[in-house]
């Protein structure tokens, strides 16, 4: 993932983490599944879920940082915006 595409920088350290536990979780979820632990599977994909709405959350703010940049260079006529 580019993650300067998805996130803004303040942000990058935190989506890199929620990734990381997205994929230790989906490891977690198949040993439990193995394992026959149904409920524990069942709570580590609902932890999975979790952190990619946190993905998710965070993409937005990046998203709507982004809209109100442009906003504001369309207002005061500031093209360097548009080249950054």
């Amino acid at each position: 993932m580019n993650y300067h595409n998805h996130f803004k920088q303040e942000d990058i350290q935190i989506a890199k983490a929620e990734v990381k536990c997205i994929n230790d979780l989906f490891v977690l979820t198949e040993l439990n599944l193995d394992a026959g632990k149904l409920d524990q599977a069942y709570r580590r994909a609902e932890d999975i879920l979790h952190s990619i709405k946190r993905l998710i959350d965070l993409n937005i703010e990046k998203e709507i940082t982004e809209e109100s940049r442009v906003f504001m260079a369309n207002i005061t006529g500031d093209m360097d915006v548009w080249f950054e």
